[in-house]
């Protein structure tokens, strides 16, 4: 099995490369399992996290990423290769 992220261009300035790499372990087969973690008192400054916006960046990598894979999937049907 090929490793998922091995062609990942970064898809912005924040964690969406995580996204990314969620998505494509998911569509390769694998299994994909939450792991706690404990979050400490910041020390310095106040989070930049908004659940809104980062939120809505997190559902447009998504769908970038689903429609992508539909055009590659629709590309390797025709025949079609490099």
């Amino acid at each position: 099995m090929r490793w998922p992220a091995a062609s990942v261009r970064p898809p912005g300035d924040g964690f969406e490369i995580e996204t990314v790499i969620n998505v494509r372990a998911a569509r390769g087969g694998w299994l994909i399992r939450e792991v706690g973690s404990f979050e400490g008192k910041r020390i310095y400054g106040r989070s930049n996290l908004n659940a809104v916006t980062d939120g809505l960046r997190v559902l447009r990598t998504i769908r970038r990423e689903r429609r992508e894979h539909r055009a590659i999937r629709s590309v390797a049907a025709a025949g079609w290769s490099p």
